[in-house]
């Protein structure tokens, strides 16, 4: 008997013929094999086998597919998006089934390309192709490798990851800046925009402590992005400033930066040559755990812990050092929120770099972690959780903990810190920065209180020698 191999072939309706040619490709290599010995069957499912129903859908990726082959175009919708969020959170919890992504070549940045870009980076699934003929030679190519090798599919993609530092982060600030500068000639003056690039939790609590609505801002477009890499847009502007701006990169996040984070692609002298980073300090966003309310997980806590709804990094250790009963799910690697419960579990002997976690953000789907009906935990903060289980904590279905240490016998809630980064530029021989009037005014908008260091659009330089300067510690004016 021949070994079967389930394929299941995503995409959105509006790409029929090529799942069509793809099918049509499959079904000629099963002719083919069918009078060779130890050759494979292909047995290919997708959107028209099921119709409308995604529950059948679901069902099938992650019961019985080995394979799925995702076919986007120039967009994602969100049944394709679930889908693919589906596939590869089974794929790190099961093996299987493995995932691989072809993507249409392009060659402008749309808001709907850039999305996609940010959905797929840091997985190993991706490639192009140019045309549909170029479509059905490359999923033979992987089929034949899939099939051949241990059931493993090439990753094309995961040849950038040999790309040296300045490379990758060029390619990584061009997308973004093309998707601001596009944004911005769209429907704007000829005016500088501010890029606003960070991380969710940062985005929330500024629009919820700071009433400022960063999707919404005035002359600015925002890009969602995780805190250690949206330093590098910052960096981008010293290594290729404009001649003629058109855009101000600016950093909301919820981790601190070092230094070295705006030098991974340039050296000090040139940075500072071309000014200082501002660090502003707007808060904190305190950590919080939501669990399953099942016994398996909530009890194993004391009833002080859920009554008060509180859990000590101690308890928060001792469940996570038994993850193999339970799906531990973590922000993005490079988030503020991650960084943050990897500092503060270090002190347990947790090691979250060693762990197989899952990944969160607020939109995921309900399937994506309800896996198997296993009990799951996941590490946000009150400012960054699933939004899909703000109705479960309600219903007394999941439990939100608010995570605390012990300081000398007394608790401490365990925090991140939220913070404002931009550039100050052209620095003088009195030591004085350019601030631009676009950033000054998102800073002022933010409740920074500007007044005693910024006189007519200029900052003191407090250091000649320090990349990053916190901004209460410049001094004032006279």
């Amino acid at each position: 008997m021949k070994k079967k191999i389930q394929i299941f072939i995503a995409g959105a309706k509006d790409l029929a013929e090529q799942r069509q040619k793809l099918k049509a490709m499959i079904s000629d290599l099963n002719h083919k094999n069918e009078e060779v010995d130890g050759a494979v069957a292909y047995s290919v499912s997708s959107y028209e086998t099921f119709g409308n129903n995604q529950e059948e859908y679901n069902d099938f990726i992650t019961n019985k597919a080995h394979l799925v082959i995702f076919v986007l175009k120039d967009r994602i919708g969100p049944r394709t998006e679930e889908e693919y969020l589906l596939s590869i959170q089974h794929q790190k919890v099961k093996g299987r089934p493995k995932v691989v992504v072809f993507m249409n070549a392009y060659d402008e940045v749309t808001s709907d390309i850039a999305y996609i870009n940010g959905l797929l980076r840091g997985d190993d699934y991706y490639t192009s192709y140019k045309n549909d003929e170029d479509l059905v030679l490359k999923v033979k190519e992987c089929l034949a490798d899939f099939a051949g090798r241990g059931e493993r599919v090439k990753a094309p993609w995961a040849a950038a990851k040999g790309m040296g530092w300045k490379v990758a982060a060029g390619l990584l600030a061009t997308a973004l800046l093309v998707l601001g500068v596009m944004c911005y000639f769209g429907h704007r003056d000829k005016q500088p925009i501010l890029l606003i690039a960070g991380g969710g939790s940062a985005k929330n609590y500024i629009e919820q402590y700071r009433g400022v609505k960063v999707d919404h801002y005035p002359s600015s477009y925002y890009v969602h992005m995780p805190s250690g890499n949206s330093w590098l847009l910052i960096t981008e502007e010293v290594i290729s400033p404009q001649k003629e701006p058109r855009y101000y990169p600016v950093c909301i996040s919820a981790s601190r930066a070092k230094e070295e984070d705006f030098l991974k692609i340039t050296s000090d002298e040139k940075f500072l040559k071309s000014g200082s980073v501002i660090e502003a300090y707007l808060g904190d966003d305190t950590l919080s755990v939501c669990l399953k309310n099942v016994p398996e997980v909530t009890g194993r806590l004391d009833a002080k812990c859920l009554r008060e709804k509180e859990i000590s990094v101690r308890d928060l250790g001792n469940l996570m050092k038994d993850v193999d009963s339970l799906n531990v799910f973590a922000t993005s690697p490079n988030s503020g929120t991650r960084t943050a419960y990897e500092k503060l579990l270090s002190s347990t002997d947790v090691s979250m770099a060693e762990m197989n976690l899952l990944q969160f953000s607020e939109d995921t789907d309900f399937a994506s972690i309800n896996i198997e009906n296993k009990p799951y935990m996941l590490l946000g903060s009150r400012c960054y959780k699933m939004r899909e289980l703000n109705r479960l904590v309600a219903n007394g279905d999941v439990v939100e903990l608010i995570v605390y240490n012990e300081v000398d016998g007394r608790r401490q809630y365990s925090t991140k810190p939220i913070y404002f980064y931009f550039m100050a530029y052209e620095p003088t021989a009195s030591n004085e920065l350019t601030v631009p009037k676009q950033t000054l005014r998102l800073l002022e908008d933010l409740g920074v209180a500007v007044s005693d260091k910024v006189k007519d659009g200029k900052l003191k330089r407090s250091s000649q020698d320090s990349i990053i300067l916190n901004f209460d510690r410049l001094p004032n004016w006279e």
